[in-house]
């Protein structure tokens, strides 16, 4: 993908997010820059975080900040 310059219409298209993963001896956190109106569930496909942790749930609980949220959930900045 291709990173854009702050303050072009195509970056403020953009978020910064972190998807992370915590197994008790395995830690992952992963950043990246996803378009307004990712859901929750779509910043984990987009992430990647499975294919490192194969044993994540499809049904698994997501969060942010620590506040479960269902997939749908739209992240914000």
């Amino acid at each position: 993908s291709r990173m854009s310059r702050p303050g072009t219409r195509e970056h403020a298209a953009q978020i910064r997010i972190e998807v992370a993963y915590a197994e008790r001896d395995r830690q992952t956190l992963l950043a990246l820059e996803v378009p307004r109106g990712t859901t929750a569930a779509a910043a984990v496909a987009l992430s990647g975080i499975r294919e490192r942790h194969a044993g994540i749930a499809t049904d698994a609980p997501l969060g942010v900040f620590g506040r479960v949220v269902p997939p749908e959930h739209v992240l914000v900045d």
